[in-house]
């Protein structure tokens, strides 16, 4: 599973001892550390004032093995998707998959089966499930996901039974 995530602030004045030093991101103490990839945008303006497009990305951090086979990111780059497609080398134009998240009767059924079992064993199924999905709850999981629990729990149950 892969997710995207872009966090957009303005830049404000950053001061030290009530001199202006420079510009931070205006968000959370630190946030451009949270961040793979950090570029801050300018635009450029013609011989009249008007901005020009595109934006030009100046690039501030990207997290990059060194021996990573598309090498260094430009220090800077026209932003547009292509230009960032090429960069990134993701494809960010693919076509969505919907996902079917599962119902509330599944997870339900799921709940109920691992309240039948030993609080250990349920725990760490839950805790292990959790993890291999990438979620936070079973309620974010996908129908799929909860159905191949079930589906395991189930199996469990028959080979006892034998």
């Amino acid at each position: 599973m892969c997710a995207n995530l872009f966090t957009v602030a303005h830049m404000k004045a950053e001061y030290e001892k009530d001199k202006q030093i420079g510009k931070i991101a205006d968000g959370a103490k630190n946030i451009e550390g949270d961040m793979h990839i950090v570029i801050r945008l300018e635009s450029p303006k013609d011989d009249k004032g008007r901005r020009k497009y595109p934006s030009v990305a100046n690039v501030i951090k990207w997290r990059r093995d060194p021996e990573d086979e598309r090498g260094l990111p430009p220090p800077a780059f026209p932003f547009l998707i292509e230009e960032f497609e090429k960069i990134h080398g993701a494809n960010y134009k693919r076509a969505r998959e919907n996902v079917a998240f599962a119902s509330s009767e599944s997870v339900e059924k799921l709940r109920g089966i691992m309240a039948l079992m030993d609080k250990t064993v349920s725990d760490e199924m839950h805790g292990k499930w959790i993890k291999a999905a990438g979620v936070e709850s079973l309620e974010f999981m996908t129908q799929a996901q909860v159905d191949k629990c079930v589906e395991f729990v189930q199996k469990k149950i028959q080979g006892v039974k034998s």
